[in-house]
């Protein structure tokens, strides 16, 4: 507990001295979605979430051979406030700086805070705020509106999406030109047979490039500064994905999008999985990529080099607690190629897995060991990991090394608390002994409120 206020307090006072801005901003759009829910009765509301700090610290050496601790504070606060049909929902966490060493920074970001209505069949549902978008060919998040349909008898649902592009940083810049920073999308899914689903999607984004100062040459080819304004990034894409579950434990999928300003295909990809036996299951895929390139990108004038990758794999349970699986595959690049080779044995409290891969994209050997066992009936959960790689970038170059390791338990001894501690340790040709530490404090909570 001491940990989480001092963290806290001072992750706090770095948010004030530093991004005091962003944080009115994000505070005032709380503050609205939470009047906004409570002007509905109360009287069968439920609070659901999550409030976790953490410090993460480690020691970092200068250009001179000083040293001096670094301390990193996290927080991470995530909230569900149901009252009927509506929910509230937030997810913001923030950095900060605990140590001068490396600055007086800090941010807060926000990765959801949006109000939805749901009817009790869940046929229709609306989303308004920072919205989460998973629709297809769509991923990220708008700041903006999001609705959901589903009909005949929920075999069909459409999606449409729609706002503000939302900045990298999670901040909301109310200085955007909505024309030039947008998301737009929607989605059709459908069961068009008993196992068989095909879905349709689309999305348009526009991301605002900021302008910045350079020198070019005036009529007399005198270097003069000039304000340039590079156009928004353009992005205009349709998918098309289907998925087949038949009986023997068969499973297709297949899935195709298309960039519609560069009329070129981004990505294909078909894969099926089959289970023999209760035991034996075989797998193979086949995905075909090309590089995403924005539509007015400078980039665009190079020419571009499909990537092909083929993939085949086996898993086989040995026992109901011990699973073992095995997976080959060949990446085809433009003139080139690379093979890698993946074993993994996994049980109830212990995996291990080897990784390797060699040709165009290098070679790497590596091995992996993680553990875990709880004790006290899971009050007490010890960790442990190790791992081993060995690379080199081309077959003349030599040969590197590195191990990782790390060492920890997650103790639950009181009700809606949790307490992870962690050691980590990292060794190669750069850092010979680099040692860190987390401890991390998380409350959970669930509460049902009886006002008015």
């Amino acid at each position: 507990m001491i940990v989480m206020v001092v963290s806290f307090l001072q992750f706090g006072d770095r948010i004030t001295k530093t991004m005091r801005m962003n944080f009115v901003y994000n505070t005032r759009a709380i503050i609205a979605g939470l009047l906004t829910l409570f002007t509905v009765p109360l009287h069968a509301q439920e609070i659901i979430g999550r409030f976790s700090t953490s410090v993460y610290g480690w020691e970092k050496f200068d250009t001179v051979g000083t040293s001096g601790n670094v301390w990193l504070g996290m927080q991470n606060f995530q909230v569900d406030v149901n009252q009927g049909n509506f929910t509230l929902s937030t997810s913001v966490y923030g950095t900060a700086s605990l140590s001068e060493s490396i600055g007086d920074g800090a941010e807060l970001r926000v990765r959801n805070l949006f109000a939805r209505y749901r009817t009790e069949d869940r046929t229709l549902e609306l989303r308004l705020g920072r919205v989460p978008v998973f629709a297809g060919v769509g991923v990220g998040a708008v700041d903006g509106g999001y609705v959901k349909v589903n009909t005949a008898g929920k075999k069909l649902a459409f999606t449409a999406y729609g706002g503000s592009n939302v900045p990298g940083s999670l901040v909301y810049d109310h200085n955007r030109d909505l024309d030039k920073n947008f998301l737009l999308g929607a989605q059709a899914t459908g069961e068009i047979s008993t196992g068989t689903r095909l879905g349709v999607s689309y999305v348009n984004r526009r991301i605002e490039r900021q302008s910045y100062e350079g020198l070019r040459p005036d009529s007399l080819f005198n270097p003069v500064s000039v304000i340039i304004s590079p156009g928004s990034r353009a992005t205009q894409m349709l998918g098309l994905d289907a998925s087949h579950a038949a009986g023997g434990g068969i499973n297709l999928y297949g899935r195709f999008d298309y960039d519609l300003n560069l009329e070129r295909t981004l990505r294909g990809e078909l894969s099926a999985r089959t289970a023999v036996t209760d035991q034996l299951t075989f797998l193979a895929n086949f995905i075909y990529r090309e590089p995403s390139i924005p539509y007015n990108s400078y980039f665009t004038i190079f020419p571009l080099s499909p990537v092909k990758e083929f993939e085949g794999g086996v898993e086989y349970a040995l026992s109901p607690t011990l699973r073992a699986s095995a997976r080959y595959a060949y990446v085809g690049y433009d003139g080139d190629l690379s093979r890698r080779l993946s074993l993994g044995l996994s049980t109830t409290y212990l995996s291990v897995s080897y990784s390797g891969s060699n040709g165009y994209a290098g070679e790497l050997s590596s091995l992996y060991l993680q553990g875990m066992y709880p004790l006290m009936e899971r009050k007490i959960v010890p960790t442990a990991a190790l791992s081993y790689s060995s690379y080199r970038l081309e077959a003349g170059s030599p040969d590197e090394t590195m191990f990782a390791g790390s060492l920890g338990a997650v103790v639950r001894a009181v009700d809606h608390f949790s307490f992870d501690v962690q050691i980590q340790l990292l060794s190669n040709r750069f850092m010979n002994s680099d040692v860190r530490g987390l401890v991390k404090v998380s409350y959970w909570f669930n509460h049902k409120l009886g006002i008015l």
